[in-house]
Protein backbone atom coordinates (compact mmCIF):
# COMPACT_ATOMS: atom_id res chain seq x y z
CA UNK A 1 0.00 0.00 0.00
CA UNK A 2 2.79 2.87 0.89
CA UNK A 3 4.49 1.68 -2.43
CA UNK A 4 1.04 2.79 -4.15
CA UNK A 5 0.80 5.90 -2.38
CA UNK A 6 4.51 6.96 -3.12
CA UNK A 7 4.60 5.86 -6.90
CA UNK A 8 1.15 7.78 -7.46
CA UNK A 9 2.77 11.05 -5.77
CA UNK A 10 5.94 10.39 -7.67
CA UNK A 11 3.85 9.87 -10.83
CA UNK A 12 2.22 13.45 -10.05
CA UNK A 13 5.51 14.90 -8.55
CA UNK A 14 3.66 15.94 -5.19
CA UNK A 15 5.12 16.19 -2.10
CA UNK A 16 1.53 16.41 -0.24
CA UNK A 17 -1.70 14.84 -0.48
CA UNK A 18 -5.02 16.05 1.86
CA UNK A 19 -6.61 13.64 3.57
CA UNK A 20 -9.50 12.90 0.88
CA UNK A 21 -6.51 11.68 -1.83
CA UNK A 22 -4.21 9.52 0.72
CA UNK A 23 -7.78 8.04 1.42
CA UNK A 24 -9.40 7.73 -2.50
CA UNK A 25 -5.54 6.25 -3.04
CA UNK A 26 -5.79 3.58 -0.12
CA UNK A 27 -9.59 2.29 -1.55
CA UNK A 28 -8.23 2.26 -5.03
CA UNK A 29 -5.73 -1.06 -3.53
CA UNK A 30 -8.25 -1.91 -0.78
CA UNK A 31 -10.50 -5.08 -1.98
CA UNK A 32 -14.16 -3.82 -2.45
CA UNK A 33 -15.02 -5.65 0.98
CA UNK A 34 -12.37 -3.94 2.80
CA UNK A 35 -13.04 -0.45 1.89
CA UNK A 36 -14.69 0.16 5.59
CA UNK A 37 -10.55 -0.08 6.79
CA UNK A 38 -9.83 2.74 4.96
CA UNK A 39 -10.41 5.49 7.30
CA UNK A 40 -9.01 3.31 10.22
CA UNK A 41 -5.67 2.21 7.73
CA UNK A 42 -4.94 5.70 6.74
CA UNK A 43 -4.90 7.06 10.48
CA UNK A 44 -2.37 3.96 11.18
CA UNK A 45 -0.01 5.54 8.43
CA UNK A 46 -0.25 8.82 9.88
CA UNK A 47 -0.71 8.93 13.42
CA UNK A 48 0.36 5.97 14.74
CA UNK A 49 3.13 4.84 12.37
CA UNK A 50 4.59 8.52 11.24
CA UNK A 51 5.53 7.18 8.34
CA UNK A 52 3.05 9.74 6.23
CA UNK A 53 3.31 12.76 8.86
CA UNK A 54 0.72 15.80 9.20
CA UNK A 55 1.63 18.94 7.38
CA UNK A 56 0.11 22.21 7.43
CA UNK A 57 -1.91 22.28 10.79
CA UNK A 58 -3.33 18.35 9.94
CA UNK A 59 -4.69 19.67 6.04
CA UNK A 60 -2.28 17.30 4.12
CA UNK A 61 -0.01 14.68 5.02
CA UNK A 62 4.12 14.14 3.83
CA UNK A 63 6.28 11.61 3.93
CA UNK A 64 8.81 11.71 7.11
CA UNK A 65 11.22 11.46 5.25
CA UNK A 66 11.18 12.38 0.81
CA UNK A 67 14.12 9.11 0.65
CA UNK A 68 10.87 7.24 1.95
CA UNK A 69 9.22 8.04 -1.44
CA UNK A 70 11.35 7.54 -3.68
CA UNK A 71 12.72 4.10 -2.47
CA UNK A 72 8.98 2.51 -2.41
CA UNK A 73 8.26 4.18 -5.90
CA UNK A 74 10.88 2.67 -6.82
CA UNK A 75 10.03 -0.67 -5.41
CA UNK A 76 6.73 -0.43 -6.96
CA UNK A 77 8.04 0.43 -10.11
CA UNK A 78 10.45 -2.47 -10.45
CA UNK A 79 7.52 -4.79 -9.02
CA UNK A 80 5.22 -4.00 -11.37
CA UNK A 81 7.32 -4.33 -14.28
CA UNK A 82 7.46 -0.36 -15.03
CA UNK A 83 10.77 0.70 -15.57
CA UNK A 84 10.64 1.30 -19.31
CA UNK A 85 8.26 3.94 -17.95
CA UNK A 86 10.78 5.95 -16.50
CA UNK A 87 12.46 6.96 -19.56
CA UNK A 88 10.75 9.80 -20.30
CA UNK A 89 11.73 11.34 -16.65
CA UNK A 90 15.67 10.91 -17.28
CA UNK A 91 15.83 14.73 -17.77
CA UNK A 92 13.41 15.60 -14.57
CA UNK A 93 15.70 16.34 -11.49
CA UNK A 94 12.39 15.41 -10.13
CA UNK A 95 12.66 11.78 -10.40
CA UNK A 96 16.92 11.43 -10.20
CA UNK A 97 16.63 9.43 -7.03
CA UNK A 98 13.86 7.18 -7.68
CA UNK A 99 15.46 6.20 -11.15
CA UNK A 100 19.18 5.36 -9.41
CA UNK A 101 16.76 3.17 -6.82
CA UNK A 102 15.65 1.55 -9.72
CA UNK A 103 18.59 0.89 -11.03
CA UNK A 104 20.06 -0.81 -7.55
CA UNK A 105 16.65 -2.50 -7.74
CA UNK A 106 16.76 -4.26 -10.48
CA UNK A 107 18.22 -7.60 -10.56
CA UNK A 108 19.52 -6.76 -14.33
CA UNK A 109 20.15 -3.70 -14.48
CA UNK A 110 22.44 -3.24 -17.35
CA UNK A 111 20.29 -2.29 -20.15
CA UNK A 112 17.78 0.11 -18.23
CA UNK A 113 20.98 1.83 -17.36
CA UNK A 114 21.89 2.26 -21.29
CA UNK A 115 18.33 3.51 -21.79
CA UNK A 116 18.44 6.04 -19.22
CA UNK A 117 22.15 7.25 -20.66
CA UNK A 118 20.59 7.31 -24.40
CA UNK A 119 17.45 8.91 -23.42
CA UNK A 120 19.43 11.78 -21.23
CA UNK A 121 19.51 15.37 -23.31
CA UNK A 122 20.45 17.86 -20.39
CA UNK A 123 23.94 18.68 -20.00
CA UNK A 124 25.77 17.49 -17.72
CA UNK A 125 23.67 16.47 -14.97
CA UNK A 126 22.46 13.54 -17.59
CA UNK A 127 26.00 12.50 -16.64
CA UNK A 128 25.90 12.78 -13.09
CA UNK A 129 22.27 10.93 -13.08
CA UNK A 130 24.07 8.16 -15.38
CA UNK A 131 26.72 8.10 -13.34
CA UNK A 132 24.50 7.16 -10.46
CA UNK A 133 23.12 4.23 -11.78
CA UNK A 134 26.36 2.92 -12.69
CA UNK A 135 27.81 3.16 -9.27
CA UNK A 136 24.66 1.02 -8.13
CA UNK A 137 25.75 -1.75 -10.80
CA UNK A 138 27.65 -4.68 -8.93
CA UNK A 139 29.21 -5.12 -11.89
CA UNK A 140 29.04 -3.35 -15.07
CA UNK A 141 30.55 -2.85 -18.53
CA UNK A 142 33.82 -0.78 -18.01
CA UNK A 143 34.00 0.74 -21.40
CA UNK A 144 30.04 2.25 -20.36
CA UNK A 145 32.06 3.30 -16.90
CA UNK A 146 34.89 4.90 -19.20
CA UNK A 147 32.98 6.86 -21.30
CA UNK A 148 31.15 8.86 -18.21
CA UNK A 149 34.02 9.37 -16.66
CA UNK A 150 35.76 10.80 -19.62
CA UNK A 151 32.59 13.00 -19.73
CA UNK A 152 32.93 13.93 -16.22
CA UNK A 153 36.23 14.19 -16.37
CA UNK A 154 35.72 17.16 -19.39
CA UNK A 155 33.65 19.12 -16.90
CA UNK A 156 37.55 19.78 -15.19
CA UNK A 157 38.96 20.89 -18.46
CA UNK A 158 35.96 23.39 -19.31
CA UNK A 159 37.39 25.97 -16.93
CA UNK A 160 34.15 26.38 -14.99
CA UNK A 161 34.26 25.11 -11.01
CA UNK A 162 30.47 25.26 -10.86
CA UNK A 163 30.17 21.10 -11.64
CA UNK A 164 33.51 20.33 -10.11
CA UNK A 165 32.06 18.72 -6.51
CA UNK A 166 29.39 16.86 -8.35
CA UNK A 167 31.67 15.69 -11.47
CA UNK A 168 34.10 14.85 -8.33
CA UNK A 169 31.55 13.01 -6.21
CA UNK A 170 30.06 11.03 -9.33
CA UNK A 171 33.27 9.67 -10.74
CA UNK A 172 34.08 8.38 -6.63
CA UNK A 173 30.62 6.78 -6.57
CA UNK A 174 31.34 4.90 -9.85
CA UNK A 175 34.63 3.23 -8.50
Amino acid sequence: LLRYIAYQMQLQERTHLDLAELLELINEQLPAKSRDHAASLCEELTWHTGILSPSNGRQSYVWVASAFRSYLAARWIVENHLSASLLPFVNSRWWKDTIVLVAALLPDPLSFVSEVESHGREEPYKWFLFASCLAELNEGDEVLRGRVADRLFGLFESGSAEYWGAAATAIAGMY
